[in-house]
């Protein structure tokens, strides 16, 4: 079996109201094929092209559980593995998992009615940040030679916040990070996000190349957290 490897960057959380399931006269009942629940609210998890959701394989659980749970304080509720990874994982060399996204929520907020207001207060709670105007100044080197940028593996890069929409939050950050004594530079796209009462996180993972990956990692982060707006 390959040994998982997953970075995971932990944020503790704070505080939170989606707009329940639309009205009756609806023509068409949207299906969920797979749901978990946080607390006592269920939450649908979208089917995505090319992903498999994924969190309940034995070979993956326990390591995500270590990454995520934050000396036990969140929860893990799903696992997006990319499928050209995730149909590998009985070969015999280790694994260094890329282009994935995790959902979890934090404990004491599985019981908690939420609503949009409260967002902010759990974004703001990443520390050590770079700002977006040190960004600037830093990315081009980061590009030429990735090594020598004197970035410190305890802080987080952050490039870009914005909102979807009312019911989430995101932020872009690049980490600097040493895997195996193997440093690379990891996008990280950290969103809070409501859903069905729920505040959440949603966080999706890329390895950095050049400036193109952070358009790539925004194209595929939006799409799944628009996709589970429509479906909560």
């Amino acid at each position: 079996m390959k040994k998982l490897i997953f970075l995971v960057i932990i944020t503790s959380c704070a505080n939170s109201n989606n707009n329940n399931k639309q009205a009756s006269d609806e023509p068409v009942i949207k299906k969920c094929e797979k749901t978990v629940l946080f607390g006592d609210k269920e939450i649908c998890l979208p089917t995505m092209n090319n992903y498999t959701e994924c969190y309940l394989d034995s070979r993956i659980k326990d390591r995500v559980d270590e990454a995520v749970g934050y000396n036990g304080r969140n929860t893990v509720l799903a696992v997006y593995l990319i499928d050209k990874v995730y149909n590998q994982i009985n070969d015999s060399s280790e694994t260094f998992f890329d282009d994935y996204y995790i959902l979890f929520g934090n404990k004491r907020l599985a019981d908690h009615d939420a609503n949009n207001s409260e967002i902010k207060n759990l974004i703001g709670t990443n520390t050590n940040r770079i700002t977006k105007e040190q960004w600037e100044k830093i990315k081009n080197n980061l590009e030429n030679e990735i090594k020598s940028v004197d970035v410190r593996f305890d802080k987080l890069i952050e490039i870009e916040d914005y909102f979807i929409n009312d019911n989430v939050s995101t932020v872009v950050t690049l980490q600097r990070v040493n895997i195996n004594g193997k440093e690379i530079f990891k996008v990280t796209i950290m969103n809070v996000v409501l859903l069905n009462k729920r505040l959440v996180w949603l966080c999706y993972y890329k390895d950095y190349k050049d400036s193109e990956t952070i358009k790539y990692s925004k194209e595929r982060n939006d799409y799944l957290v628009r996709k589970f707006i429509e479906q909560n």
